[in-house]
């Protein structure tokens, strides 16, 4: 029923804004002047220095992930779900880019690529 799926969407995201609250009470933003150059100047928030972001970041791919096996699994089932393969490939997008961008994000150590980015 809509009822329904909208409580289900309404907790998991609900998740995710705690998951975020509890993160920003822990470890609030903070704006870093940095300065590479003579001439240039970066403001930089504090969280790029460690990998803090990461675990806002951990419970979509959980997500993700989960939809993906259920996509996966459901893909030749009767004409009902037809609509599994083009969730399933959403799912293996999204994966392939987060498994390209988040380790290239990780191991750039330029903070002038963490700002454009």
């Amino acid at each position: 029923s809509p009822k329904s799926q909208i409580l289900i969407t309404a907790i998991l995201t609900s998740v995710q804004i705690v998951i975020n609250i509890g993160w920003f009470w822990y470890d609030p933003p903070v704006v870093k002047h940095v300065f590479p150059t003579r001439d240039s100047r970066l403001r930089i928030c504090s969280g790029l220095g460690d990998f803090s972001y990461l675990i806002s970041l951990s419970y979509p791919f959980v997500l993700i992930g989960v939809c993906t096996v259920y996509a996966f699994l459901t893909r030749k089932c009767p004409d009902g779900f037809n609509e599994a393969r083009h969730i399933g490939f959403t799912n293996y997008t999204a994966i392939v880019i987060w498994l390209a961008f988040v380790p290239l994000y990780i191991a750039s150590t330029s903070y002038n690529i963490r700002v454009v980015t």
